[in-house]
C-alpha cells in the first residue's frame, strides 16, 4: 500500500526531530555557560 512508505518516512523524521531535540537540550546549557 502507498501509505506504508509514507508512515515509515514520517516515523523517521519524528525520530530525527526527537534526537536533535535531545541534543539541543544537552548542548544549549553548555553554549550559555561559554557565552557567560
Amino acid at each position: 500500500s502507498p501509505s506504508q512508505p509514507d508512515e515509515d518516512a514520517v516515523a523517521e523524521l519524528v525520530n530525527l526531530l526527537a534526537v536533535s531535540g535531545d541534543k539541543r537540550e544537552h548542548y544549549q546549557p553548555s553554549f550559555f555557560d561559554y557565552s557567560e
